[in-house]
């Protein structure tokens, strides 16, 4: 055997989940995860069983105690598998709408491709303020779906822009600031399922302007 062959170790893949209040759910988004080797679950405060149930499917929780929001929820997430050594990070929403075999389709596209960053495309963009923002990345960056929660990190990348962390609408700019540095971002479509209950980013009108605001801190 020649000693000097490098040899291919498997990638060690982080599943990260913002959580808040969704007990209903989290049960079945984590049976569709459990096979990856670090799950983390972000529970933002809950005041529901989200936490317990996650605990007991087996997920690393980690507990915020006062709600921070979604981005803080990320933030602690994708921190915590930096400090884990995972090689890639995969955000998922806690609400049942991204179907987890997504989650393969994301990782393939990022091996075939080599990206630092793999974004998944919805079918469509709900907000105007949605479309406005995906309007200009697209133009500006070639990223078609900005503000897809179902993304996947290579860390070795990430951890140059943790910074970005600590801004609102923490995926997005962690995003923009890998395209800015001049690595590779990809995409790939991926399928949405309809929401069972209420959205936690509230009625239409705050929905649009928190999406707004965003756009114009990370830009």
């Amino acid at each position: 055997m020649n000693k000097n062959k490098a040899v291919s170790m498997p990638l060690r893949i982080a599943i990260i989940i913002p959580a808040y209040n969704e007990e209903k759910t989290i049960e079945r988004v984590l049976s569709g995860v459990s096979h990856y080797d670090y799950v983390i679950v972000a529970d933002d405060g809950s005041r529901d069983k989200t936490a317990a149930i996650a605990e007991k499917a087996g997920a690393i929780v980690i507990r915020h105690e006062v709600n921070q929001g979604y981005d803080g929820a990320l933030r602690s997430g994708l921190l915590k598998a930096i400090e884990m050594k995972a090689d890639i990070a995969v955000t998922i929403d806690a609400d049942g709408q991204h179907n987890p075999d997504n989650i393969a389709k994301i990782l393939t596209q990022m091996q075939e491709t080599g990206a630092d960053c793999v974004i998944g495309v919805r079918p469509e963009r709900a907000r105007i303020s949605e479309k406005i923002f995906c309007a200009y990345t697209k133009l500006r960056f070639g990223i078609s779906d900005i503000l897809c929660g179902l993304k996947a990190y290579r860390l070795n990348t990430l951890q140059k822009y943790t910074s970005a962390l600590d801004l609102k609408s923490a995926g997005t700019a962690a995003a923009l600031s890998i395209a800015k540095g001049g690595h590779t971002i990809s995409e790939t479509a991926i399928e949405v399922r309809p929401r069972e209950d209420e959205a936690r980013i509230g009625n239409a009108w705050k929905a649009n302007f928190y999406i707004l605001g965003a756009m114009i801190r990370t830009l």
